[in-house]
């Protein structure tokens, strides 16, 4: 298909009418949703973007239905209506990770963000941006996804006042704008580079970068992008209080604005106009294209607009001196401030239910994060968070090591089980300390057992030395703390190749298959207590690192006989 962006919407409408196509369809209805939001016509671009999503269900486009919530959530979320924007952002994100598309998952951390920012909690709206890029490099985006969250994060440090960070994002977007040699991109990144010195008082080099981004929007061709520039150069020569240079660029910018049908730029360019010849003393000229403004505000149901068209007005009827008049639109301007401001006041008490329901959502998801680093291992836990289901891997070089805790039965029978649970707990946080402090894997506890291993999840040529030093550790502090009440540990370990991953969805396991484990599991049920028995296999690749007892062969299940040995130090 020819490219969507360079058609009118009559022309795309057109393109639906002659297609029987449901993927052209979908991407035709999608484009005039766009460009009506573009122009500000939200009702009509929510109309096809809806169209669109019922497409996408009905020919079961996963996708396109994630798609679909995004452009419908984008659009709610610039006409204000941050909760129904929210929860379709929720629903997306949900249809996205349980396909796995990272692409798709990375773009919702960013309208996250978005959300955050509005609400003003900027530090969770930068940590979603900064994940979503994250994620993005990792499913392999590049050029205009990656310059859209450097974007969005430099807009972000931009409102918080940070400009120099704010600068060297914008810089970063501009870098692969050029590389890319995107015309309209280069020029977002001047208008907003423009902006930045704009807010710090450098009028000179915000109009230089507002110039530099008008030239390259009139290359593009886009009359309504380039009528964005004139609104901005305009207001810069109105604060350098070169008052008929402002008027200028304001009329060139309502000209395009009227052409392109985007009513409310329109009505921005008519208060300017207003504003600026009212600072010229040229009320008469004020008073009409304010009184102008006023009725066009009123007509699209703009209370902002309105606001400001009224007090604009009260401001020239005073300076004209007609204060019956001045005072009739002081009156008009402070009852639509009241009225929108109980409108704010129960928009920021639905916003606190957003932002309260964000954060719950935030602290459930820092609570699995928790969870997940406590039961897998940080390796795995990450891989799970970034939407992995199935991890089953084979490792060639592992060692695997089982313990027993001997006489723990004895002595727990008949006593308080809160006594029992307490030694238990002790016990085992004891082996896990051991297990950090030597690089060890924790596997799992099985009833009063402890199961370890090393070489994985991630490989390591040591993995042998650092489980003998583990398990030499372990009886060392067992006979210290415990020889008291009777109990003593029997350790088994052996080296060589195993597969392990997750079991289960819901409950997360990582688990460990194969012979070497069974092997492990025998030298420890057929070891000696206070010893640390292994096998041959294991001996071997410690060579003559640590010292060792030789116990003979024993019979081991499956096997048959097997040489062993004790690890003594």
């Amino acid at each position: 298909m020819e490219d969507l962006k360079n058609l009118t919407v009559e022309q795309l409408e057109q393109a639906v009418s002659v297609t029987a196509d449901t993927k052209e369809k979908i991407a035709l209805f999608s484009q005039i949703g766009k460009k009506y939001k573009e122009i500000g016509k939200y009702p009509a671009a929510l109309e096809y973007h809806q169209i669109a999503r019922t497409l996408c269900e009905e020919s079961g486009d996963g996708p396109g239905v994630i798609s679909s919530l995004i452009s419908i959530g984008a659009t709610l979320f610039e006409q204000g209506n941050y909760q129904m924007a929210f929860e379709l952002y929720q629903k997306a994100l949900a249809l996205s990770e349980s396909m796995g598309n990272e692409g798709k998952t990375a773009i919702i951390y960013c309208h996250y963000g978005t959300i955050y920012q509005e609400h003003g909690n900027y530090s969770i709206a930068l940590e979603y941006f900064h994940k979503g890029l994250a994620m993005a490099e990792k499913a392999g985006e590049v050029g205009k996804e990656i310059a859209s969250f450097y974007n969005n994060i430099g807009v972000l440090h931009k409102d918080q006042g940070d400009f120099a960070l704010a600068l060297e994002y914008f810089h970063k977007v501009l870098a692969i704008s050029l590389e890319m040699d995107d015309k309209i991109l280069i020029a977002i990144c001047y208008s907003n580079i423009g902006v930045v010195y704009r807010q710090m008082g450098d009028y000179d080099l915000a109009l230089d970068y507002y110039h530099k981004a008008l030239t390259l929007r009139k290359e593009a061709g886009n009359k309504l992008t380039y009528a964005f520039s004139y609104i901005n150069i305009g207001i810069i020569h109105k604060m350098k209080k070169e008052y008929h240079e402002g008027l200028e660029y304001q009329f060139k910018a309502l000209e395009i604005c009227r052409e392109a049908g985007h009513k409310k730029a329109e009505i921005t360019c008519i208060m300017n106009i207003g504003t600026i010849s009212y600072e010229m003393k040229e009320y008469a000229q004020s008073e009409k294209y304010l009184q102008k403004a006023l009725q066009s505000s009123a007509e699209i149901g703009s209370k902002g607009l309105h606001r400001d068209a009224l007090n604009s007005l009260y401001q020239v009827y005073r300076a004209k001196n007609d204060m019956r008049t001045a005072l009739d639109y002081h009156e008009r301007y402070i009852e639509v401030r009241d009225e929108m401001n109980n409108e704010e006041s129960t928009r920021k008490i639905a916003n606190l239910r957003i932002r309260h329901e964000m954060e719950m959502k935030e602290k459930e998801r820092q609570l699995m994060e928790k969870v997940l680093h406590n039961v897998l291992p940080p390796a795995i836990a990450m891989r799970i968070q970034n939407g992995e289901e199935r991890i089953i891997e084979r490792f060639k070089d592992t060692s695997i090591l089982f313990a027993d805790i001997h006489g723990f039965t004895t002595w727990s029978a008949g006593r308080d089980v809160n006594e029992v649970a307490e030694i238990l707990d002790k016990l085992f946080q004891l082996f896990d300390g051991l297990a950090l402090d030597h690089g060890v894997e924790k596997i799992k506890t099985i009833g009063d057992g402890y199961m370890c291993a090393t070489g994985l999840p991630e490989p390591g040529a040591d993995h042998a030395v650092r489980i003998a030093k583990m398990a030499l550790a372990m009886q060392l502090r067992m006979r210290e703390i415990f020889t008291d009440i009777g109990i003593r540990l029997r350790i088994g370990i052996h080296s060589g190749e195993v597969i392990a991953g997750i079991i289960g969805k819901n409950k997360y396991s990582y688990d460990l298959w194969g012979d070497t484990v069974n092997i492990a599991s025998r030298m420890e049920s057929h070891g000696v207590v206070g010893k640390v028995q292994v096998s041959e296999a294991f001996k071997n690749l410690l060579q003559d690192k640590f010292t060792f007892e030789e116990r003979g062969e024993i019979e081991i299940k499956g096997k048959g006989l097997m040489n062993t040995w004790f690890l003594v130090k």
